[in-house]
Formats: structure tokens, sequence, C-alpha cells
């Protein structure tokens, strides 16, 4: 796997956040809550989490309230990025049994393929560390990719607290993006398509 920072493409796409602001909005829809029968196939995170997919069908718990907020923070983020750019969203899809959905499948004239949006908490990866800090959100593009037949990706990761230290909780933070060119190996695709 190669995965590399593309400033191009961040200044592109901070870009198009900025002129958003300057024209009218297409209406906000929040995509429907997909329902899953898990008879007729299995999703695609339940295979790179089985352990975690096993326990949640045996001893099924209500997420907590911390849960539903971060899953707010990151499931507006999205839309508010779809809003305010030119990627077009991923559609659900059935590939042998697993179903599976990238966050966008489009950058018009600027990639075609699985681009997978993640907001953090946490600082960015230092360069040169970023396989082993965004190491699912690697293995999650990898499943998109050998699923749809790609060896090319985007990793959009974003931050609003880039620069905190556990040290000194009253250190200005800003937000950060980081737009990555993801590239699988034929071998590493294969033994995702096992």
């Amino acid at each position: 796997m190669r995965i590399r920072r593309n400033q191009e493409l961040e200044t592109t796409l901070l870009g198009e956040w900025v002129a958003s602001f300057q024209r009218p909005l297409p209406a906000s829809v929040a995509p429907a809550e997909p329902v899953r029968d898990l008879n007729d196939h299995i999703h695609l995170s339940d295979l790179l989490a089985p352990r975690q997919s096993f326990f949640k069908r045996i001893m099924p718990t209500a997420p907590t309230s911390k849960d539903v907020q971060l899953w707010m923070y990151g499931r507006g983020f999205e839309a508010e990025v779809a809003r305010r750019s030119t990627l077009h969203a991923g559609v659900s899809q059935l590939t042998d049994g697993i179903s599976w959905r990238p966050d966008f499948a489009e950058w018009p004239t600027i990639f075609t393929g699985p681009i997978e949006l993640k907001w953090r908490r946490a600082n960015l990866a230092r360069e040169g560390e970023e396989s082993n800090v965004y190491d699912h959100y690697l293995l999650q593009l990898s499943g998109y990719c050998a699923l749809g037949n790609h060896a090319d990706a985007l990793l959009l990761v974003n931050t609003p607290r880039q620069g905190q230290t556990g040290a000194n909780p009253l250190q200005q933070t800003e937000p950060a993006l980081r737009v990555y060119n993801v590239t699988f190996t034929n071998d590493e695709l294969s033994v995702r398509k096992k």
C-alpha cells in the first residue's frame, strides 16, 4: 500500500467549501439509514471487525449518549461536505453477499473510485505515521477497493482540534484537513477479496 498526502487536493476541497458560502446550497437531505436484513447479506464492517459484530448480534445493547453524539458529528459533517463540495455520494452496493458503501464515489474531473471521509477528535497523523494512525480507515478503504475493483482511493481526514496536547488543555487548536491518495497492491486486494 502506498499513502501519499495530496496538498493540491486539500486546497481544491477547501476552496470548494469556502466558495459554497457565496452561493445557494442544495437542501440538506440526510441519507436514510439502511435496513439490514442480516439473513440476506453481511456488511463489510462486520467482516472487518468480526468480534465486535458477533457480540452485537448475540448481546445487542443500545448505543450510549456518547456514541450517538459522536455518530451525529461524523454523519453531520459528511452531509455538510456533500452539500458544500462537488463530491458525489457513494451508493450502497451488494457484492458477493457483502453490502458496502463508501462515503463518496466520485469527485468530477478529479477522481472516480472510493472516497472515505473521516472526522477525528484527535490530531491528524504525522507524516510517515499515516498507515499506523489510520489503520482501520485504510482497512475499510481496502475493502471498498477490493469489492469495487479499484486499486486507488482517496482518504479525507479532518479534525477541528489540530495541535491539541494533554499537557496543556488551553493550548490553541485549529481545524485541519488532509487528503491522501491511497494505492493498494494487487496482492493486498486479493487478500481482501478472500
